[in-house]
This record gives structure tokens, sequence and C-alpha cells, in this order.
């Protein structure tokens, strides 16, 4: 993989293009190994592909991250599952045009599967501060919950929480990733 300052790897079943002009990693169309290195300053990775960029951490340690609205915290499958399923009532999955979802599904919950079922949480404990920074939609109640960010908060260099967003990518949380790179 080529050098860059930053790449995006984007959430559930979605590309990069879908977030705006970051290069990046589709790891919902393309099969990319989380062991294999990624050479940039900074990973920015939202929701999902957040976990997949801690992954990729654990086994390079090479990287700046930037987690958006990542989904950490030690649950099943099944839990996981609940929570999207609450959240796709109240909030919704924006649909991106650039990917096929029913050509991708099956391939998608086979990848989140085996992506979630890590502990993430001793990850980011691994992870020097410096080396970390937190953003979260402040009203994102479907996988974060208070006692995680207090433990969230002590693990990072910069945990900012944005008003005016929930777990669905926004102009809000844009704005606070391009301030950082």
């Amino acid at each position: 993989m080529p050098n860059k300052k930053t790449i995006f790897i984007p959430g559930w079943m979605h590309t990069v293009r879908f977030y705006g002009d970051y290069e990046g990693l589709d790891i919902w169309t393309e099969n990319i190994n989380p062991q294999e290195k990624i050479e940039a300053e900074y990973i920015i990775a939202y929701s999902i592909g957040a976990n997949f960029s801690l992954l990729n951490w654990e086994y390079n340690k090479n990287t700046k991250l930037i987690l958006v609205n990542p989904l950490i915290g030690n649950r099943s499958f099944f839990d996981w599952s609940w929570r999207w399923f609450q959240y796709y009532l109240k909030e919704g999955n924006i649909p991106d045009k650039n990917i096929n979802r029913k050509k991708f599904i099956l391939s998608g919950i086979k990848k989140a599967y085996r992506i979630l079922k890590n502990d993430f949480e001793k990850i980011v404990k691994e992870i020097p501060n410096e080396k970390l920074i937190i953003i979260k939609g402040k009203k994102d109640n479907f996988y974060f919950d208070d006692k995680l960010c207090d433990s969230l908060k002590n693990n990072c260099q910069l945990f900012i929480e944005v008003e005016n967003a929930q777990h669905n990518w926004n102009e809000f949380l844009k704005r606070e990733v391009d301030k950082l790179i």
C-alpha cells in the first residue's frame, strides 16, 4: 500500500466515496486483511471501520488513529445486532449509491462478525494516548453509554463530543475530522 498522510476506513456497507474526498480502503467491497500494514500517518475510521483500524493497529502499531463513533465495548454479536436494529429504527442508515448491498450483504455480515468478536477495549488500552483521538456524536445513544465514554476519555489524547451529531456521518463529524488533519 502506498504511503499517505491519511487513509479513511468506512462504516458498515459504505464506500470511502460516500464520506467525501478522502482516500481510503473499501473494506466492504474488497478483500482487505486487517493484519496488512497500512502506510499512513493517520487512519481515520468511522463506526465498525474504526474497529477494523483497531485490529490493524494491534498487528502493526504504526499509525495514529482518529476514530469516529467506534463500536467499542465487549458485547456479543447478538447485542451489536440488536443495537444496530434500534439505531436503524430511530436514526436510519443512509444508503450509499456506490455499493450494491445485495451483492455484498452476506460477505459484509461475515466481515462484521469476524471484526466484532475481538476485545477492542483491550486494544484501546494498549494504544499510547498520543496515538488515539476519538470523536463521538453527542447524541449517539446506540453504541456508546456513559460508562464507556468515561473509560475512553482516559485512554486517548483527545475525546471530542460533537453536539449536532448522532451515529450517522454528517457535516459536523466531517468538520471535526478535517480540523485534525
